[in-house]
């Protein structure tokens, strides 16, 4: 079964919420930015998953507006909303802490 996951497209101020990402491999330092968000957990909604994890993540309140568009590939189906920033700080938390 593919995991299913949810990202917030948020924009406020102009500028464009993403997440920056470091991973170091056998010496090879690789850096990237992804749309925050994660994987839909037991009998939520995508909507109400995409809520959990923009809180989890960045600790900011949204409004879930539309689908902005869908990916799929061997193993995650992801869906990507627009969302409308509503309040919050806009810091790390949670794993993504630790990534």
């Amino acid at each position: 079964m593919k995991r299913i996951c949810v990202r917030g497209i948020v924009e406020k101020d102009n500028e464009l919420a993403v997440i920056f990402r470091r991973k170091i491999n056998n010496g090879i330092v690789t850096e990237y930015y992804v749309i925050p968000g994660g994987g839909v957990e037991g009998t939520e909604d995508l909507e109400e998953a995409l809520k959990r994890e923009l809180k989890e993540e960045l600790n900011i309140e949204i409004n879930v507006k539309d689908l902005a568009f869908k990916t799929e590939n061997e193993d995650r189906v992801e869906y990507f909303y627009n969302c409308e920033y509503l309040s919050g700080t806009f810091e790390l938390m949670g794993e993504e802490v630790e990534r």
